[in-house]
This record gives C-alpha cells, sequence and structure tokens, in this order.
C-alpha cells in the first residue's frame, strides 16, 4: 500500500524525544512561579537585544565577536521558563515594556509640538 511507510504524529513524536507536551505533569505553583521567571527573562531578552543593536555596527567595522560575547552572557543569567505561561509573559514583557515607553516618549513629543517659541 501506499500509507506502508506512514508514520503516525503520535510515532513521530516519539521518535523525536518528545514524550509529553511542554509542562504536562508541572504543579499549580509552577505557573506562578513561571510567570515571575517569564517576566524577568523577557526584560533579560529585551536587554539582550538591545545590546546586540549596539553592537552588531561595531562587529562589522572592527570585525569583532562582540555579539556571541553578549549571547553567552545572557545566555547564563537568563532565567527559563518550564511553562507555556511563562513563555507568554515573557513575550509580553520583552516586547509590552519597550513597546509603552515608546509611546510614552511619543505622547511626550505631541505636547512638545504645541509649545510656542517665544521671539
Amino acid at each position: 500500500m501506499a500509507l506502508e511507510g506512514f508514520k503516525g504524529f503520535n510515532e513521530f513524536l516519539k521518535d523525536e524525544g518528545v514524550m509529553e507536551p511542554r509542562g504536562g505533569d508541572v504543579p499549580l505553583g509552577e505557573y506562578f512561579i513561571d510567570v515571575v521567571r517569564g517576566g524577568f527573562k523577557g526584560l533579560g531578552q529585551a536587554a539582550e537585544g538591545l545590546l546586540q543593536l549596539g553592537a552588531l555596527p561595531i562587529d562589522l567595522l572592527f570585525d569583532t565577536n562582540a555579539l556571541a560575547t553578549i549571547e553567552k552572557v545572557f545566555d547564563k543569567i537568563t532565567p527559563e521558563t518550564t511553562t507555556s505561561v511563562g513563555d507568554i509573559t515573557s513575550v509580553l514583557v520583552q516586547f509590552g515594556v519597550p513597546g509603552g515607553a515608546a509611546l510614552k516618549v511619543a505622547s511626550g513629543m505631541t505636547k512638545l509640538k504645541g509649545i510656542k517659541k517665544n521671539d
């Protein structure tokens, strides 16, 4: 038959080493801890991204390897999350905190627009 070599999805996952979904047997308290851990992870990833933006031109101009150094440092200090709740929290913090700061700056700029110059 044409489907003799077809592996079912569960068999494929077992062959790949995935036995159960992430957070499958995690106690309830771990979800609450993971929210805090996810917040710190998000802050760390946001800081890492900003540092990498600054290091990229330095790497290109001076042929250094600052990006790899930054990545190694943040791999050591950034906490890992064990549940999807922690992952979602880290993404919200990683992009929400800088986005909120950008909105605050933008609203301040619109207020400055209304100020007239005294000549």
